[in-house]
């Protein structure tokens, strides 16, 4: 029996910094070991055929949406007022997105996710205060 290894071509792309462009760009091989979030930055790790480890970073600031649609006038308050003071997440606008399930356009919240670090506490705490919400 033949064991499959998946491996990964990396390609670091070059890195704007304000009116520059670094022309290089790397093309790499290898397989991907680890990738976990750091406050704003998700950190990914490779190991390269040769057996070297590359550590790159990212900045990585996801958004997701909430349907507060079920709650009340003083819930939706109480809501937003635990977005603006939770840390990690900002309160961006409302926008209209597809339900999966329904394919219904529904009137949601855009939250970005400033610090990745808080994000798994920040989602128990609003399924805890906030049963009714759609996340």
């Amino acid at each position: 029996m033949r064991e499959h290894v998946a491996r990964n071509t990396i390609t670091v792309s070059p890195r704007t910094s304000g009116n520059t462009t670094d022309p290089t760009s790397i093309s790499l091989t290898g397989w991907l070991l680890d990738l976990y979030p750091r406050r704003d930055q998700i950190v990914l790790w490779f190991i390269l055929p040769d057996g070297r480890r590359l550590r790159l970073t990212d900045s990585f600031a996801p958004l997701f949406y909430i349907h507060a649609g079920k709650l009340n006038a003083g819930q939706q308050k109480q809501f937003r007022y635990f977005i603006d003071r939770a840390p990690g997440l900002q309160w961006l606008d409302f926008t209209h997105k597809r339900d999966f399930w329904t394919d219904r356009m529904l009137e949601v919240t855009a939250i970005r996710v400033e610090n990745l670090e808080n994000h798994g506490r920040n989602l128990r705490e609003l399924g805890r205060r906030f049963p009714d919400l759609d996340l």
